[in-house]
């Protein structure tokens, strides 16, 4: 089952690895507009440039 995400935003903690990174993968997958949030500015803009491009 897949679950369109067109028109939300996600707000995702922890988004520069693990778990948090998975989940933003799935929503930008799914078509909603993500936000990443981090504890390092540098593994969370690298975590945002990855998806970007996914």
């Amino acid at each position: 089952m897949e679950i369109r995400m067109d028109g939300r935003v996600a707000l995702i903690t922890g988004g520069s690895k693990g778990l948090g990174y998975a989940m933003g993968l799935k929503f930008a997958e799914s078509g909603a507009q993500i936000a990443l949030a981090a504890r390092t500015k540098a593994a969370v803009t690298q975590a945002a440039l990855t998806i970007a491009q996914t």
